[in-house]
């Protein structure tokens, strides 16, 4: 089938088409992730670690910066949510900070 679609009309011959089937790797992301891959991922994203872990054994693809450039002017979600993960402990010290100014308040007033 290899041969006779893309390695013939090339002048490929029949052991390299061999070769390349030799070669080849069947690979499924359910198999690696799980059945549900988004619902994992939306589960992990809150987590840093969690979502790390996640993906730590896939292999790293190395991040281009036009792609970031474009899902930073495009605010394409997988951008924000990085974006998010990335700032989860500065938003979680602002929230601590914001609950103490409001029991601040509240005991300064009597509420």
């Amino acid at each position: 089938m290899i041969y006779s679609r893309d390695v013939e009309h090339m002048g490929g011959t029949i052991s390299n088409a061999a070769k390349a089937v030799e070669d080849m790797v069947d690979v499924s992301v359910d198999q690696v992730l799980g059945s549900n891959v988004r619902a994992t991922l939306l589960k992990n994203l809150h987590n840093k670690s969690l979502a790390e872990a996640t993906l730590s054994h896939l292999t790293r693809i190395p991040k281009n910066k036009n792609i970031n450039a474009v899902a930073r002017r495009k605010h394409q979600i997988t951008y924000l949510a990085s974006v998010a993960v990335a700032r989860e402990e500065q938003l979680a010290e602002q929230w601590s900070q914001n609950r103490h100014n409001k029991r601040t308040s509240a005991r300064k007033y009597g509420f």
